[in-house]
């Protein structure tokens, strides 16, 4: 007489086979590139017309750059923690104080300055006043992006809003 062979061993193989191939379809799914590119003005964090996207040291700012007649102003949180720990603000965000080796600037801080700005209740600091005071330099690239390097490493890139590029 001849044993029946028990279909329970060949139901587990099927079964941890099925396992397998799901494991790995989900592993490849999960971390193949796909084409797909998130929208700029949403990964940047930009609700104005004026805002372009700030990445410090590889990370995305919270708080947008800002564009005013044609002038870059970064945020002074960012500047002073980022950047350069030389800008300081008064405590009613009505002087910006600059400090140098040497010397200590003061300039005012209002709506239509120049150098330092009151925006939506914060301070904004024009680029060229930060490029002048820091280690590093400002270079535009062909596609409307500005690049800026400290010392011999990229430290901030800053996007155009996804309008401008289109």
């Amino acid at each position: 007489m001849k044993k029946k062979k028990s279909p329970v061993g060949v139901v587990l193989v099927l079964a941890l086979l099925v396992a397998v191939a799901g494991a790995v379809t989900f592993v490849v799914t999960r971390f193949t590139e796909t084409k797909e590119v998130m929208d700029g003005s949403r990964y940047f964090n930009l609700s104005e017309e004026n805002d372009i996207g700030l990445v410090v040291d590889q990370t995305v700012s919270d708080v947008p750059a800002k564009v005013i007649d044609g002038k870059i102003y970064l945020p002074y949180e960012t500047t002073a923690d980022e950047i350069n720990a030389s800008f300081f603000v008064s405590g009613d965000k009505t002087t910006l104080i600059v400090t140098t080796p040497t010397d200590k600037h003061m300039l005012p801080v209002s709506e239509t300055s120049a150098d330092a700005r009151s925006i939506d209740g914060g301070v904004y600091i024009a680029l060229d006043l930060i490029s002048d005071e820091s280690s590093f330099f400002v270079t535009p690239s062909s596609s409307r992006r500005l690049y800026a390097f400290f010392a011999d490493i990229a430290a901030i890139r800053i996007e155009p809003s996804a309008e401008e590029e289109g």
